[in-house]
């Protein structure tokens, strides 16, 4: 085998370790940055959970998981705009799944004054996703004062 070969594969070998041990890396990093972020919820430290919540995003950014907590906490922070933009996004990244249109929906309705025009299109993109839906939605008190907006 020539010398050229060798360096080559050595080369190669080399740039595959490095990409298995960064990927490693950022998985550890997003792990403890998306418990610490919980556990900031869990003790209402909203500024922290935000912040803990801004990491997770930077290392996945197209993880709607991380997305949707992150919205959860600017929610909790009052930054209902930023929030909006995350729940969004977090609803974009997986247009096919009714859970992310439904929490957008349940934003849109819990916020102050409450957005009954956008709640009724989040909740109307949830049902074309998952029309089995329209039976729990029909008695969740979450949405009782939509209900009232949409009928009146």
């Amino acid at each position: 085998m020539s010398t050229n070969i060798i360096v080559g594969l050595a080369l190669l070998v080399g740039l595959v370790a490095y990409q298995i041990i960064s990927r490693q890396v950022q998985f550890r990093r997003l792990k403890h940055a998306w418990e610490e972020g919980h556990e900031a919820l869990r003790t209402e430290r909203f500024e922290a959970a935000e912040s803990a919540f801004r990491r997770c995003v930077r290392v996945m950014p197209t993880w709607p998981n991380g997305r949707a907590m992150l919205a959860v906490a600017l929610t909790r922070r009052g930054k209902v705009d930023e929030a909006e933009e995350q729940w969004k996004m977090a609803a974009a990244l997986e247009p096919k799944r009714a859970e992310g249109h439904l929490a957008l929906a349940l934003f849109y309705a819990g916020c102050v004054p409450p957005k009954a025009p956008e709640a009724a299109a989040a909740i109307a993109k949830a049902l074309e996703c998952d029309p089995q839906l329209r039976e729990q939605l029909q008695n969740d008190p979450r949405l009782a004062d939509l209900r009232g907006m949409v009928k009146g």
